[in-house]
């Protein structure tokens, strides 16, 4: 079910998107209602979103930590220095996470980095 938060239907659309296997889950709820208040603008939802994230995954919670990275990260243009940091925080959290399957992480050199595969 849609529900409204803000009033920005944007916002409102990605924050129900972002936090839809959430509904029941009373950690993700307190955080919302401490979140919305300040998504007035995009540097307002970065700036919340980020916040949450680096709290959720200092607790633990590493799936709830892993969609607030996600969502701090949506609305920063592609070359804001923090894009990179909310992408790596989203994956590493999602991983740190998933429990699904067993896996493997390869690290392929590619140029000055790596591309990570997993088995």
């Amino acid at each position: 079910m849609f529900k409204k938060y803000t009033g920005n239907e944007q916002f409102d659309l990605q924050i129900n998107r972002f936090t839809r296997d959430y509904e029941d889950n009373s950690k993700v709820q307190a955080d919302l209602k401490k979140i919305i208040p300040q998504l007035v603008d995009t540097k307002g939802w970065y700036k919340s979103w980020s916040q949450f994230a680096a709290k959720r995954e200092k607790n633990g919670d590493y799936s709830i930590a892993s969609n607030y990275y996600k969502a701090a990260d949506f609305y920063l243009s592609t070359t804001d220095p923090n894009k990179q940091k909310m992408y790596d925080g989203f994956r590493e959290n999602f991983y740190k996470g998933y429990h699904e399957f067993e896996f493997e992480q390869y690290d392929v050199p590619y140029e000055n980095s790596f591309y990570r595969l997993l088995n």
